[in-house]
């Protein structure tokens, strides 16, 4: 009986395989009919024996209650292949029916692949000899996506143009690690690819192992201790019974946000009397999930400063404040939801921000309004002195807002003065909160960066805010990661500075700080440089994203705790 339920396994995952493999081509390539007919057939085929694969499953087991309890998701599949079997027979045959199932049964196909290869790691992953480590698993999970989406940019139907292979690469990269540095305009790209380059886009917010895990989940019924651990790591969560909780969370805050912030655009970008835009309905769709996932990507070639959207007010403050949302992390909004679900169900347990949540709050205050002050200062009576007071106040927070990561832009940045260049790339190296769809060293620690500085200062022994103690592992991790942070933008401007020489250096270190915190903003370089530097930039990105200390973590094996200690000795530090 198990060789028989292995035996199918191995035909779905294979057929399944290539099922995935004919849709793509569909998908991205002109294929005549003849071949499309040889794939329907071979798509009803594969149908077959899914479905074969589960009436035998039915039939050797012996208890049936366990069986659909526990196979559910694939019976739904069946049932969904036999109900378009169903309109098939009854319907008259012709090319558009047979390109509507091929569609539909390969589908559901490859939604019964992932079932079986979840079912395939879960038997597994106990006595696999490959151990990874939730740094490297990390790691994979944006690697992979990013591999994926350069191949499918790639496809000719996702551009009007022939694409380079490095272009499709720097394309998904800055997609999947939310940058918005892009070496062409999207209105290049086909509907097809614009589609692609959002997908990559909501992957790399929400990250694919939040999805895939919540899919593990939701189909398998649970998470297993290992995957708990695994999850529990990456995501900070130390308890094991909160990891699928916080799981779960994390999807609804992302699609909830991101479906009321499409409501909202859309609304801010029609009358109330015009028929429904399609067109509109997919900027809405595109410029909402970009906003929140702080990508910075825009459909127009001027990015916001498009007239139809930098004069619409209420869509740029509808774009600001998904911006922020998505930049004060999970932990911060799952904090906020419960202290406003808990006054509704009169509960004091959750009427407490917790300290990270409180520094989260307190820094993106503070450097949103400083920043824009700032900038406002520099720029009132430069670069928006043809404005009014109240414009030239807004036109600076909406750059304060998107320096933090998000990269869009209302104002071209290569007609800023370079004083408010410095003052946007501090705050493009410190970025957002833990946890976020933002990039940069993070406020907390910035936060705890300054704190340690002020305590050194005034000679306190401890780090004290909001009346608690912070670790001083925390302190360490902190200044790691910011000492690490320099030195990557250091070495990558100097050999950024090699390979460009034509370039203005400031031009440079304003794109190296934007690719590494995955701003997305540009002062014209991207579309410029050689094939070499948007290499040296799709690193950059890359690390970023994942971040410099879980980059290097992945490549050096732990070390086992120490089981002594040595004597203690001063170092002379000035």
């Amino acid at each position: 009986m198990f060789r028989i339920f292995r035996l199918f396994d191995r035909a779905v995952v294979g057929l399944g395989f290539l099922v995935s493999l004919c849709l793509v081509g569909l998908l991205g390539f002109s294929i005549p009919a003849s071949i499309k007919e040889i794939i329907f057939y071979f798509v009803v085929i594969v149908s077959l024996v899914f479905i074969s694969r589960e009436l035998v499953r039915f039939v050797m087991i012996r208890d049936k209650r366990q069986y659909f309890h526990a196979d559910w998701f694939d019976d739904l599949i069946v049932l969904l292949m036999i109900t378009g079997g169903g309109y098939g027979f009854f319907s008259k045959s012709g090319e558009p029916l047979h390109d509507f199932l091929t569609w539909y049964w390969g589908v559901l196909v490859i939604l019964g692949l992932f079932s079986a290869l979840i079912d395939r790691v879960e038997t597994r992953v106990t006595s696999s000899k490959v151990k990874l480590r939730p740094a490297q698993v990390f790691i994979f999970s944006f690697a992979i996506p990013i591999v994926v989406g350069a191949c499918l940019l790639k496809m000719p139907n996702s551009a009007q143009f022939d694409m380079t292979w490095v272009d499709a690469i720097f394309m998904a990269t800055s997609a999947v690690a939310v940058t918005g540095l892009g070496v062409f305009d999207l209105n290049q790209l086909t509907l097809l690819g614009q589609i692609i380059l959002l997908v990559l886009v909501q992957l790399g917010g929400l990250g694919i192992m939040t999805l895939t895990m919540a899919f593990t989940s939701l189909i398998a019924g649970g998470l297993g201790v290992k995957d708990r651990l695994m999850l529990g790591e990456m995501l900070s969560e130390d308890k094991l019974s909160e990891v699928k909780s916080l799981l779960f969370k994390i999807c609804l805050f992302t699609f909830a946000i991101e479906a009321i912030g499409i409501a909202a655009l859309y609304g801010a970008s029609r009358s109330y009397n015009e028929p429904i835009d399609l067109i509109l309905v997919w900027n809405s769709i595109f410029h909402g999930v970009s906003a929140f996932c702080n990508a910075g990507f825009s459909l127009a070639p001027q990015n916001l400063m498009d007239p139809q959207y930098a004069l619409n007010v209420t869509f740029m403050v509808i774009i600001m404040v998904l911006v922020v949302l998505g930049g004060l992390g999970f932990p911060t909004l799952s904090n906020l939801q419960r202290i406003l679900f808990s006054y509704f169900s009169r509960s004091p347990k959750y009427k407490i921000l917790t300290t990270s949540s409180r520094m989260v709050l307190t820094a993106t205050v503070g450097l949103l309004i400083g920043g824009a002050l700032l900038i406002w200062g520099m720029e009132s009576r430069v670069r928006f002195a043809e404005m009014s007071t109240l414009e030239s106040f807004f036109n600076s927070l909406f750059l304060s807002v998107t320096a933090r990561t998000a990269g869009f832009n209302m104002v071209p940045t290569e007609e800023i003065s370079v004083v408010t260049l410095f003052i946007l790339i501090f705050l493009m190296w410190i970025g957002g909160a833990p946890m976020s769809t933002t990039g940069g060293i993070k406020v907390t620690t910035f936060f705890v960066g300054v704190l340690n500085l002020w305590s050194q200062v005034n000679g306190s022994r401890r780090l004290e805010i909001f009346g608690k103690s912070i670790r001083h592992d925390s302190v360490l991790k902190a200044y790691a990661v910011m000492m690490t942070s320099v030195g990557v933008i250091f070495l990558s401007s100097l050999a950024m500075v090699y390979l460009e020489p034509a370039l203005n250096p400031m031009d440079i270190l304003f794109e190296v700080v934007s690719a590494f915190s995955t701003v997305g903003l540009s002062r014209g370089v991207t579309q410029q440089i050689q094939d070499q530097s948007k290499l040296l930039l799709v690193m950059l990105m890359f690390v970023g994203r994942v971040g410099a200390i879980t980059f290097l973590t992945a490549f050096v094996a732990p070390r086992d705790p120490e089981r002594y200690k040595l004597l203690e000795d001063d170092v002379i530090i000035q």
